[in-house]
Parts: C-alpha cells; structure tokens; sequence
C-alpha cells in the first residue's frame, strides 16, 4: 500500500517471491508485485472467479461505492462459497462446538444453537424467538450473566456453566440425564 492502508497499489503472493530468483529478491517488492484486481462488492462469485481465472491472478480487492477497499477474496474463497467448504493442507480443523468429555456428557460452546445441542444431545431445552444461541437461553433463565459452576435444571440435563467472563458465558457442561416427554419444564437454579 502506498501512504494509508486502504491505497493499495500491489499484490504479492509468497510463491510469486519465491519464483522471482535471487536477481529480484534484492528488489523492492513494489517492483515485483502485480497491480491489484479492484472489483465492487457488488460482482457476483462466478463472474468474479470467470475474471481471476482469465487473468492469471489468485485475489482480487473489494471495494465500496467509495472506492475504499472493504476486503480481499481469494479464488479458494469464491470456490468454497459455490461449491462449498474446500480443506487443504494449511486449513485448520475447526474444533467442534460440542466436545464429548466422557460418555453422556458433554462440553459445549455457549454461543453454539439450542437447536443443534437439543439435536446433538438428545435434549430438549427450550426454544424461542428471543434467543437462538445455548448462551441466549441462559442469559434469559437467569436474567444474569452466570458464574462459573453455576447451574440450571432443564431439558433433561442440568447445564454447568464451566466458563464465563464479566460479559459473557463462554461454555457449559451439558451431563445428560434422561429425556423428559414434556418439551419444556420451569428451570430450576442452583448456586455454586
């Protein structure tokens, strides 16, 4: 970028580096880099992708009505949002949500969805309109934000919260328990 971030004036991948030998490696990388693809936020993927491929290049700049560059996206990018998800060897894997601590018990991301850990965990805790997440559900029963080893009976578990900040519950212990027919019972809290 020349001058503010947002003024970007080239491209570098780190294979074209690689590529440029040991004659250009004392250059500046100005004068190795490519002009950068600006296109608007508007451009559909396929036709972004249509423009990478007939170019040669392998990014391109999103920009805003403005001109101020608001992202980059990759061809890896636009690939996985039509095909979707592509993993190769510089992916992480993405640790998963619900993590089984031992048989029937589970240990579970606050911010994950009460339908997917009702689904996951054979549960049934409450759903609503007010909340999506297992943390929304929680914030609603104890209309606080609870502490560490604080508990709340419902859906067939009791619901540990194992770890939390001033500002939020980060993750919460789910033993199971046995299955209720009813799909919603009064919670009932217990202190630490």
């Amino acid at each position: 970028y020349e001058e503010r971030i947002d003024n970007m004036v080239g491209v570098l991948h780190v294979f074209d580096f690689l590529r440029a030998g040991s004659l250009q490696r004392d250059k500046p990388i100005g004068d190795v880099a490519i002009t950068p693809l600006f296109v608007p936020e508007s451009k559909l993927a396929v036709d972004l992708l249509r423009e990478l491929q007939k170019n040669g290049q392998t990014m391109a700049i999103v920009v805003d009505e403005y001109g101020g560059a608001v992202g980059i996206v990759t061809i890896e990018d636009l690939l996985e949002e039509i095909v979707g998800d592509i993993e190769d060897e510089h992916d992480r894997e993405a640790a998963s949500p619900l993590v089984p601590e031992r048989p029937g018990v589970w240990r579970i991301e606050a911010r994950e969805s009460v339908e997917r850990v009702n689904d996951e965990c054979g549960l049934t805790l409450p759903m609503s309109e007010d909340y999506e997440t297992l943390a929304g559900l929680l914030l609603e029963v104890f209309k606080r934000i609870p502490g560490k080893g604080e508990t709340v009976h419902m859906g067939g578990a009791t619901l540990r919260i194992t770890k939390a900040s001033q500002r939020a519950i980060e993750e919460v212990q789910v033993p199971k328990t046995r299955r209720r027919k009813s799909l919603y019972k009064k919670p009932s809290l217990d202190k630490p």
